[in-house]
């Protein structure tokens, strides 16, 4: 690059005047990373044409990236001379320099620095936007300590008839965090009935930030965005209001409940997602009775996040649980009923009659047969031969028969198999897959095992059945 070889002659010549030239020919160059690097070289000495080149640019080039110029001004030697260049732009006519030449000023001052404070807040009222939103990004990083200085120009920037820039202004305040903010976040909920919907969800992310836990009036307009036709609002409201509850705050519950019968399903929705939310995170107690209550709902997809609350926050053997799935069985969408059976695979008590009997009965639904095998073997008795006959049958089906297989293994254990069970296992014994064969072996040979010590018990001669089964080349060596 000629312009790197004509620095280095000018820094070994101390020509001075040729730099104004020879900025303005690596500045050309821009936004390249050779010329960035040797603008930052000639700035170490030569700052206030370096910075004027720069923004000459900006100016006349209409240079896309103002990052690039405020990159090279950051890494110049910060000096009285860096904050005079840049500070004399700030009366430029172009909006682009002026935006340019704040953004730069925020690189090089340092915080809690009340002049600058003072500065930089007095362009919040420029005529451009692009201005106006320059400095309140860069009075979020400059502010520290000094709110109070600053306090009138982010309240007026609230209330700008630009969008972006009142964005800016709620995106600064988040930024200044909850030590100096707070006293700014009722001016910030205001925001929460802005026209703009991302307006919106920002002001929700500062009230996320700085308003304090437990809050309130807080609260209940946060709540009141759950009905916002923004999905994205509504989102950020549920966000919100989670990150602001208090632990144990009976308010915060008492919110939610009246939302839950609400018209509007995705209004019911927000309410019992963000329920949820808070009793995972140990805020509120599970409100079961009001939780159950969704398992009627209208909504096929709140009944299904009903389903999960009720599978998560049950105690096991929860009669009213168990009686509020078992209707849900027969569910008219498919996944709420897989949902509810597995859901009572964690509620229900083994040995409930009326739990088992819904099962086996769902073994007639192809669609549901799987699940409902894998939830017999965590709720059916162990030995229950009527159960494992059910079973049996459903061996025929290859798509649910190493599930059968799995759960009949842990039902017949310590017990003897009917006739009629091992007739249905006997021909998944030369089955293709090897894994259905290896059950199916283990399950007779446990029962062999069981049923010749009871033969031998009652000195009787074994059954006919058995003495077929232990001639098969799969069960050799069996007892």
């Amino acid at each position: 690059m000629d312009a790197v070889k004509a620095l280095r002659a000018a820094s070994m010549q101390q020509q001075s005047t040729a730099v104004p030239a020879l900025a303005r020919l690596i500045a050309a160059q821009l936004p390249s990373i050779k010329a960035s690097i040797a603008l930052q070289k000639l700035g170490q000495r030569h700052v206030l044409t370096v910075i004027c080149t720069m923004l000459s640019v900006v100016r006349d080039r209409k240079l896309q990236n103002h990052n690039v110029v405020v990159n090279i001004v950051k890494k110049l030697a910060v000096n009285r001379e860096t904050k005079k260049a840049v500070i004399l732009h700030l009366r430029s006519e172009s909006a682009r320099i002026r935006s340019t030449a704040i953004r730069a000023l925020g690189e090089i001052c340092v915080r809690d620095d009340a002049e600058t404070v003072l500065t930089v807040a007095r362009f919040t009222q420029d005529a451009d936007c692009t201005v106006r939103e320059s400095s309140l990004l860069v009075l979020s990083k400059i502010v520290g300590s000094r709110v109070d200085i600053a306090r009138g120009a982010f309240i007026d920037s609230l209330s700008d008839s630009a969008a972006r820039v009142r964005r800016a202004a709620l995106s600064a305040l988040g930024k200044i965090g909850r030590k100096h903010g707070m006293m700014l976040y009722r001016e910030a909920s205001a925001c929460l009935g802005d026209v703009d919907g991302s307006v919106r969800c920002q002001a929700l992310e500062v009230l996320r930030r700085l308003a304090p836990n437990g809050d309130a009036a807080c609260l209940a307009a946060v709540v009141a965005c759950f009905s916002d036709p923004d999905v994205e609002v509504r989102s950020a409201a549920q966000n919100a209001f989670v990150n602001l509850a208090a632990h144990g705050d009976t308010n915060t519950i008492g919110l939610l409940l009246p939302l839950l019968g609400a018209d509007e399903a995705e209004l019911r929705m927000a309410a019992i997602r963000t329920i949820i939310r808070l009793c995972l995170q140990g805020y509120i107690p599970p409100p079961m009775n009001d939780l159950l209550t969704c398992l009627a709902d209208t909504d096929a997809t709140i009944r299904r996040v009903a389903i999960h609350a009720a599978r998560e926050f049950a105690h096991p053997g929860d009669s009213l649980v168990v009686k509020h799935l078992l209707a849900i069985v027969d569910d008219p969408k498919l996944l709420n009923r897989r949902d509810a059976v597995r859901a009572l695979a964690c509620v229900a008590g083994r040995g409930e009659s009326n739990v088992v009997s819904a099962m086996v009965a769902c073994l007639q639904d192809p669609d549901m047969s799987r699940v409902a095998l894998q939830t017999l073997e965590h709720v059916a008795q162990i030995g229950d031969q009527a159960v494992m006959r059910a079973i049996a049958e459903c061996l025929g089906d290859k798509s649910s028969c190493s599930v059968a297989l799995a759960t009949l293994k842990t039902l017949c254990e310590g017990c003897c198999l009917e006739e009629p069970v091992l007739q249905a296992l006997t021909p998944c014994l030369e089955d293709f897959d090897a894994h259905v064969r290896g059950m199916a072996i283990e399950i007779i040979k446990s029962t062999l095992t069981t049923c010749s010590e009871v033969s031998d018990h009652r000195h009787s001669a074994a059954p006919a059945w058995l003495t077929e089964i232990r001639q098969l080349r799969f069960v050799v060596g069996a007892a």
